[in-house]
């Protein structure tokens, strides 16, 4: 029981084992953190890409019940292109 109570009174010996000690405990939360997934969301305020219907330009409905856009032949397209970020730095100017 002395020569463990010595090893405790040299403080090398002491900060090494509270280093050895911080480690220990940090890579199994380092594991833990690198196991989780982030999920990232998008911050605009509307959609991103808008495309506006005419009446060259539509939503059809599927068999599947799914959407799809259709144009007919030489049908002009307008869409409206949103960016998450804002508009580009001078745009307003």
């Amino acid at each position: 029981m002395g020569e463990f109570s010595e090893l405790f009174k040299q403080k090398k010996t002491l900060i090494t084992l509270l280093i050895l000690g911080i480690l220990i405990l940090a890579v199994p939360l380092g594991i833990n953190l690198i196991k989780q997934q982030q999920i990232f969301k998008s911050r605009a305020a509307g959609e991103p890409i808008v495309i506006q219907e005419t009446k060259d330009v539509f939503q059809k409905t599927k068999p599947d019940g799914t959407l799809e856009w259709v144009a007919r032949k030489d049908a002009k397209i307008s869409i409206e292109l949103t960016s998450p970020l804002g508009p580009p730095k001078g745009a307003n100017e």
